[in-house]
């Protein structure tokens, strides 16, 4: 038999001789005093600790430390579980993360389609909220120099214009102003390898721009500013009146003193937009792969539609929003008593106004990143005209360092291109009219280089600047590269001293006029080898044809 304490095989004996447990049950003679006979070994009289009770059947040596090693306990499993569903949690996440961006389109394309435009309208808040805090307008009126060296690397006229004779020339120009003075002044040459074969010196103020050629003529002649603004219908003050109120540093001083309000109206305006997009139509019609000028990118395709009722809820919310906010409250009871409209008459104008459009119908690509990186704009379905607007955000580090805007309207093409990556910008337009009428006739032009900052110094490297094209058998290709910077001054060196005794050339005499061409006509000649002799020849015609009108 086993003993039921420790589970030694006992052959025979009332108690176990390990662990002295009585093996054979106390009968019923022995519980009242019969004596009982002697068991063959007596139990160890040494007290020892009774251990727990361990089940039948299981080795005493796995139990029990009767002066032997004691045995290894069994290892949990629970660090191997935990691993394993670690790991699966781990496959599931870095699945959902791949595959989630894929899925949502389809599981809930409204709210893909929606989150892609809040998020462009949140671009557009944060933006404004730059602009308003760290623009610092008031620069503008700081005095500044500004040099420019461009040289003529390309300047070739089908028809042999007199223009294309400067290929290789260099202009250099040197300006500076003084906008809080509306003073400028500078310097414009042409010449090649820094020799100059022809200047015009300058100074600009309120009321007169006077200039000099000094290689043609001693003389210094001035013209009026408001003679020039004449044909505009507006006179010079007004002209004057309406620049100054545009003013750099009125229009920090603006910001400085209302930045909260207008940030309040940008963010209550925002929110309005929200409503707009929350109240849409979307339909998902596609998901493919867009091939952009830029790189291939995964695109979910949207058509949405802008119902008139979704602008008005859109208006109502922006006027609800503007009303409410507590940082505009006693500009809007001001605006009411003035206007004496409240916030009940322009719900009810809202509501009951006819916008004239049933609805505005665009398609948007978006990209995994819930991004709108094209916008289709077909102008029949909104208008009935003939046309379609569309742009593209197609940058690489942020989709807004790469833009390109193409319109179609009729038979007429324009192509906007506008691209900042790193410090290199590249700004670019082609226009091409209908070629049915004009066959092979378009014009595209745009300017390449890298910018650098130091301060509040500016440098830039023009890479190239160019105009190409064919306008009525006039071809053209014309390319220019060169140097820019500009950086700040403490004043404009040119008084309007240096320019004294200017001839007016609205009321130049005949005497002065024939004075002055007899002095051109002398100098002419020494521009040779400094300008080519085709230009020297033109001039020279020209001179002596005037002259001899004033015999």
């Amino acid at each position: 038999m086993f003993c039921t304490k420790c589970g030694t095989n006992v052959s025979e004996g009332v108690f176990c001789p390990k662990c002295g447990n009585r093996i054979i049950p106390v009968t019923s003679e022995e519980a009242v005093g019969t004596p009982v006979e002697t068991p063959v070994e007596t139990p160890v009289e040494t007290p020892v600790e009774t251990p727990a009770e361990t089940p039948v059947g299981m080795p005493v040596e796995d139990s029990f430390s009767f002066g032997i090693e004691k045995p290894m306990k069994k290892k949990k499993k629970w660090p191997k579980v935990a691993g394993i569903v670690a790991a699966v949690i781990i496959v599931l996440g870095l699945a959902g993360y791949l595959i989630y961006p894929v899925l949502l389109p389809i599981i809930s394309p409204k709210a893909y389609a929606v989150t892609a435009l809040k998020n462009t309208t949140s671009k557009l808040a944060v933006n404004a909220d730059d602009v308003i805090t760290n623009v610092d307008f008031s620069a503008a009126t700081t005095p500044r120099e500004v040099s420019l060296t461009l040289q003529l690397d390309k300047l070739d006229i089908k028809s042999g214009s007199v223009l294309s004779d400067f290929s290789g020339k260099n202009i250099t120009m040197t300006i500076q102003t003084s906008p809080s003075d509306s003073v400028e002044a500078g310097t414009i040459t042409l010449g090649t390898n820094g020799t100059t074969a022809l200047s015009i010196q300058f100074y600009m103020d309120e009321s007169d721009i006077t200039f000099k050629i000094p290689e043609l003529s001693s003389q210094t002649f001035s013209i009026s500013i408001s003679s020039l603004t004449a044909s505009s219908g507006y006179s010079f003050s007004e002209i004057s009146s309406m620049m100054s109120s545009l003013s750099g540093s009125d229009i920090q001083k603006y910001l400085t003193q209302y930045s909260p309000q207008i940030k309040a109206v940008v963010q209550d305006t925002i929110k309005g937009l929200d409503t707009v997009i929350d109240s849409a139509d979307y339909t998902r019609t596609d998901s493919k792969t867009y091939e952009s000028e830029n790189g291939n990118m995964k695109v979910s395709v949207y058509d949405i539609v802008i119902s008139e009722e979704a602008i008005k809820k859109g208006v109502l919310a922006t006027i609800n929003n503007l009303y409410n906010d507590k940082e505009l409250s006693s500009y809007v009871s001001l605006l009411t008593m003035a206007t004496g409209q409240t916030k009940e008459k322009l719900i009810s104008s809202v509501v009951s106004a006819d916008l004239g459009i049933d609805k505005i119908p665009f398609t948007v690509y978006i990209n995994n990143n819930k991004e709108i990186v094209k916008t289709i704009f077909d102008l029949n379905k909104i208008t009935g005209d003939a046309g379609v607007f569309s742009i593209e955000f197609i940058g690489k580090d942020s989709i807004y360092d790469y833009v390109v805007a193409n319109m179609v309207v009729d038979t007429t093409t324009a192509k906007v291109i506008a691209k900042n990556e790193a410090n290199g910008f590249y700004y670019g337009v082609d226009i091409r009219p209908d070629q049915t009428t004009y066959k092979d006739q378009f014009v595209t032009f745009g300017i390449q280089g890298k910018t650098q900052k130091s301060g509040s110094d500016l440098s830039v490297t023009i890479e190239k600047l160019f105009a190409t094209g064919s306008i009525e058998g006039e071809d053209f290709d014309v390319s220019l590269s060169g140097q820019t910077a500009a950086k700040v001054i403490s004043s404009v060196p040119s008084k309007s001293s240096s320019f004294s005794k200017a001839i007016d050339v609205e009321y130049i005499t005949t005497a002065q006029e024939k004075t002055i061409l007899t002095e051109v006509s002398t100098n002419i000649p020494k521009l040779k080898g400094k300008l080519p002799d085709s230009i020297i020849n033109n001039m020279t015609t020209y001179v002596n044809s005037e002259l001899s009108t004033l015999k």
